[in-house]
Protein backbone atom coordinates (compact mmCIF):
# COMPACT_ATOMS: atom_id res chain seq x y z
CA UNK A 1 0.00 0.00 0.00
CA UNK A 2 3.04 2.47 0.73
CA UNK A 3 4.67 1.72 -2.64
CA UNK A 4 1.00 2.62 -4.51
CA UNK A 5 0.53 5.64 -2.40
CA UNK A 6 4.33 6.96 -2.73
CA UNK A 7 4.11 8.52 -6.09
CA UNK A 8 1.07 10.69 -4.53
CA UNK A 9 3.23 11.59 -1.23
CA UNK A 10 6.29 13.06 -3.39
CA UNK A 11 4.06 14.77 -5.63
CA UNK A 12 1.79 16.26 -2.89
CA UNK A 13 5.19 17.45 -1.29
CA UNK A 14 6.48 19.09 -4.11
CA UNK A 15 2.93 21.13 -4.34
CA UNK A 16 3.81 22.03 -0.78
CA UNK A 17 7.53 23.17 -1.49
CA UNK A 18 7.57 24.04 -4.73
CA UNK A 19 10.08 26.71 -5.70
CA UNK A 20 9.87 28.19 -9.46
CA UNK A 21 12.73 30.87 -10.66
CA UNK A 22 14.64 31.96 -12.99
CA UNK A 23 18.18 32.06 -13.86
CA UNK A 24 18.91 35.35 -15.27
CA UNK A 25 20.72 35.56 -18.90
CA UNK A 26 21.48 38.71 -20.81
CA UNK A 27 20.85 39.38 -24.55
CA UNK A 28 20.16 43.33 -24.95
CA UNK A 29 19.59 42.95 -28.08
CA UNK A 30 17.01 40.25 -27.93
CA UNK A 31 15.25 41.89 -25.15
CA UNK A 32 14.78 44.89 -27.17
CA UNK A 33 13.10 43.20 -29.62
CA UNK A 34 11.12 41.22 -26.93
CA UNK A 35 9.96 44.79 -25.55
CA UNK A 36 9.30 46.63 -28.93
CA UNK A 37 7.04 42.77 -30.00
CA UNK A 38 5.16 42.60 -26.97
CA UNK A 39 4.42 46.76 -27.14
CA UNK A 40 2.93 45.64 -30.55
CA UNK A 41 1.28 42.76 -29.20
CA UNK A 42 -0.37 44.78 -26.58
CA UNK A 43 -0.96 47.48 -29.27
CA UNK A 44 -3.38 44.69 -31.19
CA UNK A 45 -7.29 44.98 -29.70
CA UNK A 46 -8.21 41.07 -28.77
CA UNK A 47 -11.49 41.59 -30.53
CA UNK A 48 -9.17 41.40 -34.24
CA UNK A 49 -10.03 38.33 -35.55
CA UNK A 50 -7.48 39.01 -38.78
CA UNK A 51 -5.92 35.98 -39.95
CA UNK A 52 -2.73 37.68 -41.48
CA UNK A 53 -2.37 40.15 -37.85
CA UNK A 54 -2.60 36.80 -36.09
CA UNK A 55 -0.46 34.64 -38.17
CA UNK A 56 2.10 37.72 -38.40
CA UNK A 57 2.94 37.77 -35.04
CA UNK A 58 3.02 34.24 -34.83
CA UNK A 59 5.83 34.21 -36.74
CA UNK A 60 7.34 36.86 -35.10
CA UNK A 61 6.98 34.97 -31.69
CA UNK A 62 8.03 31.78 -33.12
CA UNK A 63 11.51 33.66 -34.15
CA UNK A 64 11.97 34.91 -30.63
CA UNK A 65 11.56 32.43 -28.65
CA UNK A 66 13.78 29.97 -30.90
CA UNK A 67 16.05 32.59 -30.69
CA UNK A 68 15.65 32.80 -26.55
CA UNK A 69 16.11 28.51 -26.48
CA UNK A 70 19.10 28.96 -28.28
CA UNK A 71 22.14 27.44 -26.15
CA UNK A 72 24.63 27.06 -29.05
CA UNK A 73 26.73 25.49 -31.73
CA UNK A 74 24.02 24.38 -34.64
CA UNK A 75 23.51 27.53 -35.54
CA UNK A 76 22.79 26.70 -39.10
CA UNK A 77 19.17 25.23 -38.49
CA UNK A 78 18.71 28.15 -36.13
CA UNK A 79 19.37 31.12 -39.02
CA UNK A 80 17.69 28.96 -41.41
CA UNK A 81 14.36 28.56 -38.97
CA UNK A 82 14.77 31.85 -38.25
CA UNK A 83 15.22 33.68 -42.05
CA UNK A 84 12.45 31.70 -42.57
CA UNK A 85 9.92 32.81 -39.69
CA UNK A 86 10.98 36.84 -40.48
CA UNK A 87 10.48 36.19 -44.12
CA UNK A 88 6.97 34.91 -43.74
CA UNK A 89 6.44 37.68 -41.27
CA UNK A 90 7.56 40.19 -44.10
CA UNK A 91 4.74 38.78 -46.01
CA UNK A 92 2.02 38.79 -43.96
CA UNK A 93 3.16 42.48 -42.52
CA UNK A 94 2.16 43.71 -45.93
CA UNK A 95 -1.36 41.66 -45.83
CA UNK A 96 -2.13 42.93 -42.09
CA UNK A 97 -1.22 46.82 -43.35
CA UNK A 98 -4.95 47.54 -43.43
CA UNK A 99 -5.65 46.11 -40.18
CA UNK A 100 -2.65 47.52 -38.37
CA UNK A 101 -2.13 51.09 -37.07
CA UNK A 102 1.34 53.12 -39.09
CA UNK A 103 2.83 53.20 -35.41
CA UNK A 104 2.28 49.12 -34.98
CA UNK A 105 3.91 48.76 -38.52
CA UNK A 106 6.88 50.34 -38.33
CA UNK A 107 7.15 49.05 -35.01
CA UNK A 108 7.17 45.52 -36.65
CA UNK A 109 9.59 46.42 -39.09
CA UNK A 110 11.71 47.12 -36.45
CA UNK A 111 11.58 44.24 -34.93
CA UNK A 112 11.99 41.90 -37.81
CA UNK A 113 15.51 44.07 -38.10
CA UNK A 114 16.55 43.67 -34.20
CA UNK A 115 15.41 40.18 -34.36
CA UNK A 116 18.32 39.51 -37.17
CA UNK A 117 20.63 41.59 -35.29
CA UNK A 118 20.01 39.42 -32.21
CA UNK A 119 20.15 36.25 -34.11
CA UNK A 120 23.76 37.45 -35.75
CA UNK A 121 25.18 38.01 -31.90
CA UNK A 122 23.62 34.60 -31.05
CA UNK A 123 25.44 32.92 -33.75
CA UNK A 124 28.21 31.55 -31.76
CA UNK A 125 29.18 28.17 -29.89
CA UNK A 126 28.02 28.93 -26.68
CA UNK A 127 25.24 31.83 -25.98
CA UNK A 128 24.31 33.01 -22.60
CA UNK A 129 21.73 30.59 -22.07
CA UNK A 130 23.99 27.43 -22.96
CA UNK A 131 27.00 29.01 -20.71
CA UNK A 132 24.20 29.57 -17.79
CA UNK A 133 23.08 26.36 -18.32
CA UNK A 134 26.79 24.36 -18.27
CA UNK A 135 27.48 26.25 -15.37
CA UNK A 136 24.54 25.16 -13.60
CA UNK A 137 24.75 21.32 -14.18
CA UNK A 138 28.55 22.04 -13.06
CA UNK A 139 27.51 22.47 -9.87
CA UNK A 140 28.97 20.68 -6.49
CA UNK A 141 25.27 20.71 -5.28
CA UNK A 142 24.44 18.92 -7.82
CA UNK A 143 26.33 16.16 -8.32
CA UNK A 144 24.06 12.56 -8.67
CA UNK A 145 21.08 13.97 -8.15
CA UNK A 146 17.96 13.71 -10.14
CA UNK A 147 18.47 16.64 -12.66
CA UNK A 148 16.22 16.98 -16.00
CA UNK A 149 16.28 19.72 -18.84
CA UNK A 150 13.09 20.84 -20.69
CA UNK A 151 13.02 22.52 -23.90
CA UNK A 152 10.12 24.29 -25.55
CA UNK A 153 10.79 22.87 -28.86
CA UNK A 154 9.58 19.95 -29.97
CA UNK A 155 12.46 19.37 -32.89
CA UNK A 156 15.05 20.50 -30.80
CA UNK A 157 15.59 18.03 -28.18
CA UNK A 158 17.55 15.64 -29.77
CA UNK A 159 19.54 18.31 -31.28
CA UNK A 160 19.93 20.20 -27.81
CA UNK A 161 20.63 16.61 -25.40
CA UNK A 162 23.80 16.16 -28.39
CA UNK A 163 25.28 19.40 -27.54
CA UNK A 164 25.28 18.87 -23.76
CA UNK A 165 26.79 15.57 -24.67
CA UNK A 166 29.36 17.34 -26.37
CA UNK A 167 29.92 19.30 -23.24
CA UNK A 168 30.19 16.53 -20.55
CA UNK A 169 26.75 16.48 -19.44
CA UNK A 170 24.46 13.64 -20.10
CA UNK A 171 21.13 14.40 -18.12
CA UNK A 172 17.75 13.82 -19.58
CA UNK A 173 16.52 16.03 -22.21
CA UNK A 174 12.51 16.48 -22.17
CA UNK A 175 9.69 18.22 -24.07
CA UNK A 176 7.54 20.26 -21.85
CA UNK A 177 4.71 17.71 -21.98
CA UNK A 178 6.53 13.99 -22.10
CA UNK A 179 7.89 14.31 -18.68
CA UNK A 180 7.82 10.39 -17.20
CA UNK A 181 4.83 9.95 -14.87
CA UNK A 182 6.37 7.36 -12.86
CA UNK A 183 9.51 9.74 -12.03
CA UNK A 184 10.05 12.98 -9.84
CA UNK A 185 13.25 15.08 -9.90
CA UNK A 186 15.22 17.23 -7.42
CA UNK A 187 15.14 19.93 -10.42
CA UNK A 188 13.93 20.88 -13.83
CA UNK A 189 15.63 23.20 -15.88
CA UNK A 190 13.63 24.79 -18.29
CA UNK A 191 15.41 26.15 -21.33
CA UNK A 192 13.38 29.05 -22.25
CA UNK A 193 9.66 29.97 -22.00
CA UNK A 194 7.22 27.71 -23.12
CA UNK A 195 4.15 29.88 -22.96
CA UNK A 196 2.05 30.43 -19.90
CA UNK A 197 -0.60 27.33 -20.51
CA UNK A 198 2.76 24.77 -21.56
CA UNK A 199 4.31 25.59 -18.57
CA UNK A 200 1.05 25.42 -16.49
CA UNK A 201 0.64 22.01 -17.34
CA UNK A 202 4.26 21.39 -16.27
CA UNK A 203 3.90 23.03 -12.61
CA UNK A 204 0.47 21.18 -11.86
CA UNK A 205 2.74 17.63 -12.86
CA UNK A 206 4.29 18.25 -9.85
CA UNK A 207 7.63 16.63 -10.64
CA UNK A 208 9.53 18.51 -8.96
CA UNK A 209 9.64 20.90 -5.95
CA UNK A 210 12.32 22.94 -7.77
CA UNK A 211 11.41 24.80 -11.39
CA UNK A 212 14.29 26.61 -12.41
CA UNK A 213 13.89 28.82 -16.06
CA UNK A 214 16.68 30.18 -17.67
CA UNK A 215 15.43 33.43 -18.85
CA UNK A 216 16.40 36.66 -20.57
CA UNK A 217 14.68 39.95 -19.28
CA UNK A 218 11.41 39.14 -20.98
CA UNK A 219 11.17 36.15 -19.82
CA UNK A 220 11.38 36.86 -16.36
CA UNK A 221 8.90 39.17 -16.79
CA UNK A 222 6.32 36.35 -17.72
CA UNK A 223 7.49 34.46 -15.19
CA UNK A 224 7.00 36.72 -12.31
CA UNK A 225 3.67 37.31 -13.67
CA UNK A 226 2.58 33.38 -13.53
CA UNK A 227 4.57 33.09 -10.28
CA UNK A 228 2.01 35.70 -8.57
CA UNK A 229 -1.52 34.27 -10.54
CA UNK A 230 0.00 30.96 -9.68
CA UNK A 231 0.52 32.08 -5.51
CA UNK A 232 -3.24 33.96 -5.88
CA UNK A 233 -5.03 30.63 -6.98
CA UNK A 234 -3.55 27.24 -7.03
CA UNK A 235 -2.59 27.70 -3.20
CA UNK A 236 -5.20 29.23 -1.21
CA UNK A 237 -3.73 28.25 2.12
CA UNK A 238 -0.40 28.86 1.11
CA UNK A 239 1.38 30.53 4.38
CA UNK A 240 2.84 34.05 3.68
CA UNK A 241 6.56 33.29 3.89
CA UNK A 242 5.97 30.22 1.77
CA UNK A 243 4.10 32.43 -1.08
CA UNK A 244 7.53 35.13 -0.43
CA UNK A 245 9.57 32.24 -0.89
CA UNK A 246 7.88 30.86 -4.17
CA UNK A 247 8.25 34.18 -5.85
CA UNK A 248 11.84 34.85 -4.52
CA UNK A 249 11.51 36.97 -1.97
CA UNK A 250 13.25 37.01 1.56
CA UNK A 251 11.78 36.24 4.54
CA UNK A 252 9.99 38.53 7.19
CA UNK A 253 12.23 39.93 9.97
CA UNK A 254 9.04 38.53 11.73
CA UNK A 255 8.29 35.03 12.31
CA UNK A 256 4.12 35.13 13.00
CA UNK A 257 3.85 35.85 9.63
CA UNK A 258 5.09 32.34 8.67
CA UNK A 259 2.22 30.69 10.17
CA UNK A 260 -0.77 32.45 8.87
CA UNK A 261 -2.16 31.15 5.75
CA UNK A 262 -4.17 33.40 3.49
CA UNK A 263 -8.02 32.63 2.31
CA UNK A 264 -8.94 33.30 -1.72
CA UNK A 265 -11.82 32.25 -3.24
CA UNK A 266 -9.84 32.77 -6.49
CA UNK A 267 -10.55 29.84 -9.24
CA UNK A 268 -7.02 28.49 -10.37
CA UNK A 269 -6.11 30.24 -13.60
CA UNK A 270 -2.57 31.14 -15.60
CA UNK A 271 -2.16 34.50 -15.83
CA UNK A 272 -3.49 36.27 -18.88
CA UNK A 273 -1.44 38.76 -20.75
CA UNK A 274 -1.82 40.35 -24.30
CA UNK A 275 1.14 38.52 -26.20
CA UNK A 276 0.55 35.10 -24.49
CA UNK A 277 -2.49 34.83 -27.74
CA UNK A 278 0.87 34.76 -29.99
CA UNK A 279 2.86 32.00 -28.23
CA UNK A 280 1.61 28.67 -29.52
CA UNK A 281 0.62 28.60 -32.77
CA UNK A 282 3.91 28.93 -34.99
CA UNK A 283 3.13 26.70 -37.78
CA UNK A 284 1.64 27.91 -41.14
CA UNK A 285 0.99 26.18 -44.41
CA UNK A 286 0.41 29.16 -47.32
CA UNK A 287 -2.03 31.95 -47.83
CA UNK A 288 -4.73 29.78 -47.66
CA UNK A 289 -4.90 29.52 -44.48
CA UNK A 290 -5.50 33.38 -44.09
CA UNK A 291 -9.09 34.07 -43.76
CA UNK A 292 -10.18 36.14 -46.97
CA UNK A 293 -12.93 38.33 -45.91
CA UNK A 294 -14.58 38.35 -49.06
CA UNK A 295 -14.53 34.68 -49.26
CA UNK A 296 -17.53 32.94 -48.20
CA UNK A 297 -16.07 29.12 -48.40
CA UNK A 298 -14.60 29.71 -44.39
CA UNK A 299 -15.35 27.50 -41.45
CA UNK A 300 -14.69 27.78 -37.23
CA UNK A 301 -12.06 25.08 -36.77
CA UNK A 302 -9.96 24.84 -33.88
CA UNK A 303 -5.66 24.83 -34.41
CA UNK A 304 -3.90 21.61 -33.67
CA UNK A 305 -0.81 21.61 -33.25
CA UNK A 306 1.52 18.36 -33.51
CA UNK A 307 4.99 16.76 -33.15
CA UNK A 308 7.37 18.34 -35.68
CA UNK A 309 6.45 19.92 -38.67
CA UNK A 310 2.63 18.81 -39.04
CA UNK A 311 -0.50 20.48 -37.94
CA UNK A 312 -4.56 21.12 -38.64
CA UNK A 313 -7.60 22.24 -38.14
CA UNK A 314 -10.46 20.76 -36.55
CA UNK A 315 -13.85 21.40 -36.96
CA UNK A 316 -16.62 20.85 -34.18
CA UNK A 317 -17.97 17.06 -34.40
CA UNK A 318 -15.04 15.68 -36.84
CA UNK A 319 -13.30 12.74 -34.63
CA UNK A 320 -10.20 11.49 -35.40
CA UNK A 321 -8.82 7.30 -35.10
CA UNK A 322 -6.78 7.63 -31.77
CA UNK A 323 -4.40 4.99 -31.76
CA UNK A 324 -2.89 5.29 -28.52
CA UNK A 325 -3.08 1.69 -27.29
CA UNK A 326 -1.02 0.47 -30.14
CA UNK A 327 1.29 2.78 -29.21
CA UNK A 328 1.67 1.31 -25.92
CA UNK A 329 1.37 -1.80 -26.83
CA UNK A 330 -2.41 -1.99 -24.74
CA UNK A 331 -4.33 -3.25 -28.14
CA UNK A 332 -3.28 -7.31 -27.98
CA UNK A 333 -6.01 -8.18 -30.88
CA UNK A 334 -8.03 -6.30 -33.68
CA UNK A 335 -11.10 -4.69 -33.26
CA UNK A 336 -12.82 -1.45 -33.03
CA UNK A 337 -10.61 1.68 -33.89
CA UNK A 338 -11.44 4.55 -30.73
CA UNK A 339 -12.32 8.04 -31.93
CA UNK A 340 -11.93 11.42 -30.40
CA UNK A 341 -13.27 14.33 -31.02
CA UNK A 342 -11.57 18.03 -30.90
CA UNK A 343 -13.04 18.62 -27.63
CA UNK A 344 -11.75 15.63 -25.72
CA UNK A 345 -7.91 15.76 -27.46
CA UNK A 346 -5.38 15.70 -24.79
CA UNK A 347 -1.83 16.73 -25.70
CA UNK A 348 -0.07 13.56 -25.89
CA UNK A 349 -2.88 11.76 -27.99
CA UNK A 350 -1.25 9.92 -30.84
CA UNK A 351 -4.43 9.97 -33.86
CA UNK A 352 -3.98 8.88 -37.81
CA UNK A 353 -4.98 10.61 -40.82
CA UNK A 354 -5.36 9.71 -44.20
CA UNK A 355 -2.87 10.57 -46.77
CA UNK A 356 -5.22 13.24 -48.54
CA UNK A 357 -8.28 14.65 -48.04
CA UNK A 358 -10.48 14.61 -44.88
CA UNK A 359 -12.36 11.19 -45.19
CA UNK A 360 -12.58 8.62 -42.40
CA UNK A 361 -10.20 6.32 -42.63
CA UNK A 362 -12.78 3.58 -41.93
CA UNK A 363 -14.82 4.54 -44.39
CA UNK A 364 -12.00 4.54 -46.91
CA UNK A 365 -11.48 1.38 -46.12
CA UNK A 366 -15.05 -0.04 -46.69
CA UNK A 367 -15.17 1.95 -49.91
CA UNK A 368 -12.02 0.01 -50.88
CA UNK A 369 -14.19 -3.21 -49.74
CA UNK A 370 -17.44 -2.97 -51.91
CA UNK A 371 -16.60 -0.12 -54.62
CA UNK A 372 -16.46 3.58 -53.66
CA UNK A 373 -19.70 3.91 -55.90
CA UNK A 374 -21.65 1.10 -54.40
CA UNK A 375 -21.13 2.65 -50.72
CA UNK A 376 -21.77 5.67 -51.82
CA UNK A 377 -25.20 5.10 -52.93
CA UNK A 378 -25.61 2.87 -49.93
CA UNK A 379 -24.51 5.36 -47.54
CA UNK A 380 -26.53 7.94 -49.15
CA UNK A 381 -30.08 5.68 -48.36
CA UNK A 382 -28.60 4.77 -44.74
CA UNK A 383 -28.11 8.54 -43.74
CA UNK A 384 -31.76 9.69 -45.64
CA UNK A 385 -32.94 10.26 -41.78
CA UNK A 386 -30.38 12.63 -41.36
CA UNK A 387 -31.88 15.11 -43.36
CA UNK A 388 -35.35 14.65 -41.91
CA UNK A 389 -33.71 15.67 -38.38
CA UNK A 390 -32.10 18.54 -40.15
CA UNK A 391 -35.23 19.94 -41.03
CA UNK A 392 -36.53 20.09 -37.73
CA UNK A 393 -33.56 23.10 -37.42
CA UNK A 394 -29.63 23.19 -36.53
CA UNK A 395 -30.10 24.04 -33.39
CA UNK A 396 -29.36 20.51 -30.84
CA UNK A 397 -32.03 21.95 -27.88
CA UNK A 398 -34.35 22.81 -30.00
CA UNK A 399 -34.52 19.77 -32.26
CA UNK A 400 -34.76 17.71 -28.85
CA UNK A 401 -37.83 19.83 -27.56
CA UNK A 402 -39.39 19.04 -30.79
CA UNK A 403 -38.58 15.21 -30.80
CA UNK A 404 -39.90 15.30 -27.15
CA UNK A 405 -43.38 16.05 -28.17
CA UNK A 406 -43.98 12.67 -30.06
CA UNK A 407 -42.37 10.49 -27.44
CA UNK A 408 -38.73 10.77 -26.81
CA UNK A 409 -36.88 10.08 -24.37
CA UNK A 410 -33.10 10.28 -24.47
CA UNK A 411 -30.94 12.81 -23.74
CA UNK A 412 -29.72 16.31 -25.56
CA UNK A 413 -26.61 14.54 -26.19
CA UNK A 414 -28.29 12.13 -28.45
CA UNK A 415 -29.40 14.81 -30.93
CA UNK A 416 -26.68 16.77 -30.37
CA UNK A 417 -24.53 13.52 -31.68
CA UNK A 418 -27.00 13.02 -34.43
CA UNK A 419 -26.42 16.67 -35.71
CA UNK A 420 -22.87 16.56 -35.18
CA UNK A 421 -21.33 13.41 -35.91
CA UNK A 422 -20.08 12.92 -39.64
CA UNK A 423 -19.47 9.20 -38.75
CA UNK A 424 -22.91 8.27 -37.59
CA UNK A 425 -24.57 6.22 -39.62
CA UNK A 426 -27.92 5.68 -37.92
CA UNK A 427 -29.71 5.47 -34.63
CA UNK A 428 -28.48 2.95 -31.70
CA UNK A 429 -32.85 2.18 -32.38
CA UNK A 430 -34.60 1.44 -34.91
CA UNK A 431 -37.55 3.07 -33.29
CA UNK A 432 -35.81 6.10 -33.28
CA UNK A 433 -36.48 6.40 -36.97
CA UNK A 434 -40.18 6.08 -36.54
CA UNK A 435 -40.18 9.03 -33.90
CA UNK A 436 -38.14 11.17 -36.27
CA UNK A 437 -40.25 10.38 -39.49
CA UNK A 438 -43.62 11.29 -37.37
CA UNK A 439 -42.10 14.39 -36.36
CA UNK A 440 -40.40 15.50 -39.56
CA UNK A 441 -43.92 14.64 -41.06
CA UNK A 442 -42.15 12.45 -43.67
CA UNK A 443 -44.21 9.87 -45.31
CA UNK A 444 -41.40 8.84 -47.90
CA UNK A 445 -39.44 8.14 -44.95
CA UNK A 446 -41.23 5.81 -43.31
CA UNK A 447 -42.21 4.11 -46.07
CA UNK A 448 -38.44 3.75 -46.78
CA UNK A 449 -37.60 2.81 -43.23
CA UNK A 450 -37.28 -1.31 -44.11
CA UNK A 451 -34.43 -0.68 -46.92
CA UNK A 452 -33.01 2.56 -44.57
CA UNK A 453 -32.54 -0.20 -41.89
CA UNK A 454 -30.89 -2.78 -44.23
CA UNK A 455 -28.38 -0.12 -45.40
CA UNK A 456 -27.56 0.96 -41.76
CA UNK A 457 -26.87 -2.68 -41.16
CA UNK A 458 -24.74 -3.34 -44.19
CA UNK A 459 -23.01 -0.28 -44.07
CA UNK A 460 -21.81 -0.80 -40.20
CA UNK A 461 -21.01 -4.62 -41.25
CA UNK A 462 -18.37 -2.74 -43.31
CA UNK A 463 -17.42 -0.79 -41.01
CA UNK A 464 -16.88 -3.48 -38.58
CA UNK A 465 -14.59 -5.61 -41.13
CA UNK A 466 -12.85 -2.31 -41.88
CA UNK A 467 -11.94 -1.40 -37.96
CA UNK A 468 -10.53 -4.85 -38.20
CA UNK A 469 -8.66 -5.26 -40.95
CA UNK A 470 -7.17 -1.35 -39.76
CA UNK A 471 -5.99 -2.81 -36.22
CA UNK A 472 -4.67 -5.93 -37.82
CA UNK A 473 -2.41 -3.79 -39.74
CA UNK A 474 -1.58 -0.95 -36.79
CA UNK A 475 -0.61 -3.88 -34.94
CA UNK A 476 1.82 -5.82 -37.49
CA UNK A 477 3.25 -2.36 -38.45
CA UNK A 478 3.10 0.22 -35.65
CA UNK A 479 6.01 -2.24 -33.37
CA UNK A 480 8.38 -1.49 -35.69
CA UNK A 481 8.28 2.59 -35.52
CA UNK A 482 7.73 2.76 -31.94
CA UNK A 483 11.24 4.53 -31.83
CA UNK A 484 10.40 7.32 -34.12
CA UNK A 485 6.62 7.78 -33.41
CA UNK A 486 7.10 10.79 -30.66
CA UNK A 487 9.68 12.68 -32.98
CA UNK A 488 7.25 13.72 -35.85
CA UNK A 489 4.88 12.55 -38.26
CA UNK A 490 5.52 8.50 -39.05
CA UNK A 491 4.14 7.33 -42.60
CA UNK A 492 2.42 4.30 -42.86
CA UNK A 493 1.85 2.05 -46.12
CA UNK A 494 -1.44 -0.01 -45.18
CA UNK A 495 -1.86 -1.71 -48.18
CA UNK A 496 -4.26 0.43 -49.63
CA UNK A 497 -2.64 3.87 -49.03
CA UNK A 498 -0.59 5.78 -46.97
CA UNK A 499 -1.55 7.06 -43.70
CA UNK A 500 0.15 9.50 -41.10
CA UNK A 501 0.67 8.81 -37.38
CA UNK A 502 1.24 12.30 -35.52
CA UNK A 503 1.53 12.89 -31.59
CA UNK A 504 -0.63 16.16 -30.30
CA UNK A 505 1.28 19.04 -28.72
CA UNK A 506 -1.34 21.41 -28.22
CA UNK A 507 -4.68 22.26 -29.19
CA UNK A 508 -6.32 25.83 -29.23
CA UNK A 509 -8.80 26.52 -26.88
CA UNK A 510 -10.88 28.76 -29.11
CA UNK A 511 -11.86 28.30 -32.84
CA UNK A 512 -10.40 30.20 -35.87
CA UNK A 513 -11.35 30.61 -38.98
CA UNK A 514 -9.41 29.06 -42.03
CA UNK A 515 -10.71 27.90 -45.31
CA UNK A 516 -13.01 24.89 -45.83
CA UNK A 517 -10.32 23.11 -48.06
CA UNK A 518 -7.71 23.00 -45.47
CA UNK A 519 -10.08 22.12 -42.50
CA UNK A 520 -9.93 18.09 -41.11
CA UNK A 521 -6.50 17.60 -43.17
CA UNK A 522 -3.13 17.05 -42.01
CA UNK A 523 -0.96 20.21 -42.89
CA UNK A 524 2.79 20.32 -43.58
CA UNK A 525 4.66 23.59 -42.26
CA UNK A 526 5.76 25.53 -44.95
CA UNK A 527 9.13 26.18 -43.48
CA UNK A 528 9.81 21.94 -43.43
CA UNK A 529 9.31 19.39 -45.93
CA UNK A 530 5.91 19.58 -48.51
CA UNK A 531 6.00 15.79 -48.44
CA UNK A 532 2.92 14.35 -47.60
CA UNK A 533 0.32 17.58 -49.17
CA UNK A 534 -1.28 17.34 -52.26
Amino acid sequence: MVSLLRPLLVRASHRQNLVISALPCTNETLDDAAAALSHAARSVPQDNENEAVRELFFALYAALLSCAGHVGSGSDALVEFVDTRLHKAAELLRLAKVWLTPSVIAEVEGVIGTIKAALSALNVQVSPKGKALLDLLAEDGHAGRPIAVVTRSEGRREELAQWLQTHGSKVPVYRVHELPMDQDFDELVLVAWPSARRFDRLVRSYSSEKLTVLAYAFERMWLKDYQHAYVRSALPRLTQARKRSLVGLSSPSHENDANVATETTEAPSPFDLPEERFLLRRKSNNTELIADESNDDQVDAYYVDFTGPTFAYITEGHELPLVNDFITDQAKAPGSVPYRSIEDLVPGDYVLFRESGDTDIIRFIAEDMVGAEAYRRLRAMATRWKTAVRSLGTDPKAVWEKLRVFGFSKQLFTVRNWLGNERMIGPKFPDDLRLIARAAESTQLSADLPEIERAIDEIKSYHIRAGFKLTSLLLKELPKRVEVLAEGETELDLGFGRVWIVRVEEVDETSSRCGRQVANRLLWDDAASSKGQD
